[in-house]
């Protein structure tokens, strides 16, 4: 992993933390409220055996594609969570 990638990579965790435990916050004083609906994995995501072969050797590749996939979860938690400060404005 890139330095510059490590570092956009901990400060979006971070960022990610910090509005998780704003929404644990935000929930505990909302307590009559109903938890939202999660969605469940769908069909795409892949075996152990599919990323196994995928991958073989390459760690590398693995590393990039691991990053990419957590940058999008980050992002989209970001959006929800966002949707949801407004939405209780």
């Amino acid at each position: 992993m890139k330095k510059g990638h490590s570092n956009q990579y901990q400060s979006k965790l971070q960022q990610a933390r910090n509005q998780n435990q704003n929404a644990k916050a935000i929930g505990k004083s909302g307590a009559g409220q109903q938890a939202p609906r999660r969605e469940r994995l769908g069909d795409g995501v892949p075996t152990y055996n599919e990323v196994s072969v995928k991958y073989a050797n390459n760690i590398e590749q693995l590393g990039e594609d691991h990053e990419k996939i957590i940058e999008q979860i980050l992002e989209e938690e970001e959006q929800l969570i966002f949707k949801h400060n407004t939405s209780c404005k």
